[in-house]
């Protein structure tokens, strides 16, 4: 697969998360703000449509894990753990199972040694093209929902302190921050509510899980 293909996958997924997300609304008043509850239904709405954007990692949830917290110990394959300059080959492939294979074999002494699952070049060569493909696709899934969605609904008053370098001169590039930050910090941009926990409101976001 050529480096071609990745990007397109990456365009196409950030134009289709973009375009998703530019049809949402977010309640606001005379003077453009806006409230936690609605804040809260937005990102609930956010979430759905990366659930709906497919990811050939993870059918099942599609994007929507791009919005949890980036916690130590998560798998590679997580989306919060995608970076825009990944790719492997298919010798990293082989290698990786071959090591796979010889731990399982290190810890289990009797009976037949496991074979690693893939041994063949050209599978090997598939599997690093869908690998990454997928990584390409997970990013362009992260863009279209931040700086071409989020911002604009937003403002780059509410977002810059999570986009920006420290000394706010320059943005971040695509894999120096996470969405779940940038959710927070919108949601602590919204006129306070009367009673409610901020904290509570995220942890409601990132639980949430739609069945269809």
């Amino acid at each position: 697969m050529s480096t071609d293909a990745c990007y397109s996958a990456r365009s196409s997924t950030r134009t289709q998360v973009l375009e998703a997300i530019k049809r949402l609304t977010l309640s606001k008043n005379s003077s453009e703000q806006y409230n936690h509850d609605d804040a809260v239904k937005y990102f609930a709405a956010i979430k759905r449509v990366l659930k709906e954007t497919y990811n050939p990692g993870d059918p099942g949830h599609g994007m929507e894990k791009l919005i949890d917290k980036n916690t130590p110990g998560l798998p590679p394959e997580h989306p919060t753990s995608a970076t825009s300059t990944f790719t492997t080959t298919a010798q990293n492939v082989l290698t990786h199972y071959q090591q796979q294979a010889a731990a399982i074999n290190a810890q289990h002494l009797v009976g037949p040694n496991v074979v690693p699952l893939i041994t063949d070049r050209t599978e090997a060569q598939d599997q690093a093209d869908r690998l990454n493909l997928q990584n390409q696709a997970v990013i362009g899934a992260k863009e279209g929902t931040t700086s071409e969605a989020i911002v604009l609904q937003f403002g780059r008053d509410v977002t810059d302190s999570v986009l920006k370098t420290a000394d706010g001169v320059d943005f971040k590039g695509i894999d120096e921050y996470h969405l779940y930050d940038l959710v927070q910090v919108c949601i602590q941009g919204a006129d306070r509510p009367a009673t409610g926990d901020i904290l509570g409101h995220l942890i409601e976001i990132i639980s949430r899980r739609f069945d269809f």
